[in-house]
């Protein structure tokens, strides 16, 4: 949205803004035009519309009528290009004659003011129009025979500097929560508490921020450049943050954004497989109820910067046996060196249906090793086309299925040394620590499956190697008994 002040002695008058807006309307889109004490605020839908005002001579038009347009400063700024690294060939003209050369040699550009900078072969090159920025941005610039590329310019940014109109601070507060009262008045130009800056007449000035001998509003103020400066680095360590708003980062109160922001991109395996197995340990040992496991992983994630995990939602509970089953589908499905797997513990409903089913068990169990066989096989088949090492992504499944049995959450350390993961293969390992959700639930393989796939379609970790990386990678490291006592975890490398 752009903005700009018109003044006019009697902006209040609803005529006025009648005028105002019948010589604007005809080519410029005008949203709201906003009484001030002396100017029109005219708000338009984009900055092209604002940069308008300025062109064609819209200006001449404006004034014949007593109006005034003022150029706002984050506009000047758009037309604005800094050249650095200059060859001494082109430094060494005035700034009037790289003004006419940038003329002559461009049809396209008609140049406001140039301004050479006194110690660097660096110069600031003001259009007429916002577009002619843009386009030196894109093609560079020719002057004096030698050829200034577009990666030597850059558009100069516009950092605003919130200020009181009453007491003149910056970076403390707005006007509407000034801590003086309405009548309070105080001079910008001399300091003086008897008249503002409208009516100053003083021939010396004097800074009500740093006691200079100049305007508190000047931009030479060490005050105001002291706060200038931190607002600009705020400003360039944001913009490498997705998650922080424009609004966030000109704020006065400017925090860091609570979340990292999350790496959508590969991301090497060996150097966050630790991270997330540790994460998803410490998130078991708050997540006793069905459906929180999958909100505590995602938000230890974010708040580690790593990417989430798609679930589908989790299936109805099923009987203890659905999960029993899913545990010795996947012990035949591990590697050789698999740690042991104790019984896991049953409900009483499940306690009941055991002793009912205990009698007809033995003549069921070579059926039942014939379906187990028949589904390892199934399994094998399916992820042939997308994983080139299938028993190490079913490695990884079994050991999630391994890490949903009952366990001492006191001894972290023993459930890293016998549940843990073995580093390696990043979209695997990612995902295999959300499917011991589903697999507390219910055995259902499509499910694994549709999660493992939709993932690694997505690219969200480095797709696994052939090669296990269980000699190179450092084993996880255990979660600190202070922390678990939280149910979103930060992880700490050092």
């Amino acid at each position: 949205m752009g903005r700009v002040r018109i003044k006019h002695p009697n902006p209040r008058d609803i005529g006025v803004r009648r005028r105002l807006l019948a010589l604007l309307a005809p080519t410029i889109k005008v949203t709201r035009l906003i009484p001030a004490s002396d100017a029109v605020v005219v708000l338009t839908p984009t900055d092209k519309d604002a940069d308008a005002i300025f062109q064609d001579g819209m200006p001449a038009r404006l004034s014949g009528d007593g109006f005034t347009p003022l150029l706002p400063p984050e506009l000047r700024a758009q037309r604005t290009v800094i050249c650095s690294g200059l060859d001494e060939l082109i430094y060494e003209h005035t700034a009037e004659e790289i003004a006419d050369e940038v003329g002559s040699q461009h049809d396209w550009a008609a140049v406001e003011g140039v301004f050479k900078f006194p110690r660097s072969p660096t110069m600031k090159i003001t259009f007429t129009r916002a577009d002619m920025a843009t386009k030196a941005l894109t093609e560079g610039l020719h002057l004096f025979c030698i050829h200034v590329p577009g990666h030597q310019l850059r558009q100069e940014t516009y950092t605003p500097l919130l200020t009181c109109n009453r007491c003149n601070a910056v970076e403390e507060h707005h006007t509407r929560s000034c801590p003086h009262p309405a009548d309070y008045v105080r001079c910008s130009e001399c300091g003086s508490r008897e008249h503002t800056f409208r009516n100053c007449s003083a021939t010396t000035k004097s800074c009500l921020n740093c006691g200079g001998d100049h305007s508190a509003r000047a931009m030479r103020c060490p005050t105001r450049k002291e706060a200038l400066k931190k607002k600009e680095e705020a400003m360039r360590q944001a913009r490498t943050k997705p998650g922080v708003s424009f609004a966030q980062t000109t704020s006065a109160s400017l925090q860091p954004h609570p979340n990292p922001p999350p790496n959508l991109g590969p991301i090497d395996p060996h150097q966050v497989a630790d991270r997330i197995d540790v994460l998803a340990s410490r998130t078991s040992f708050q997540c006793g109820l069905s459906g929180c496991f999958q909100q505590t992983l995602s938000a230890s994630l974010a708040e580690n910067g790593l990417p989430n995990v798609k679930l589908p939602p989790p299936p109805p509970l099923q009987a203890p046996d659905a999960f029993a089953r899913a545990v010795s589908l996947a012990t035949s499905l591990a590697a050789p060196t698999a740690p042991p797997v104790s019984t896991p513990s049953t409900t009483a409903q499940g306690a009941t249906e055991d002793s009912a089913s205990a009698a007809s068990s033995a003549s069921e169990d070579s059926e039942d090793e014939d379906d187990q066989q028949n589904d390892v096989e199934v399994i094998r088949e399916d992820y042939d086309d997308d994983f080139d090492d299938n028993d190490h992504v079913l490695d990884y499944m079994a050991h999630a299925v391994y890490r949903t049995y009952p366990f001492d959450s006191a001894d972290p350390a023993r459930l890293t040394a016998q549940y843990g993961f073995r580093a390696a293969g990043g979209t695997v390992h990612a995902i295999a620590l959300a499917t011991e959700t589903i697999a507390i639930h219910q055995a259902n393989r499509y499910r694994c499956n549709l999660v493992l796939r939709d993932n690694h379609r997505q690219r969200l970790l480095e797709p696994p190697t052939s090669t296990r990386a269980q000699d190179t990678c450092p084993p996880p490291s255990p979660p600190s008994q202070d922390s678990r006592n939280n149910q979103v975890y930060r992880y700490s490398a050092q």
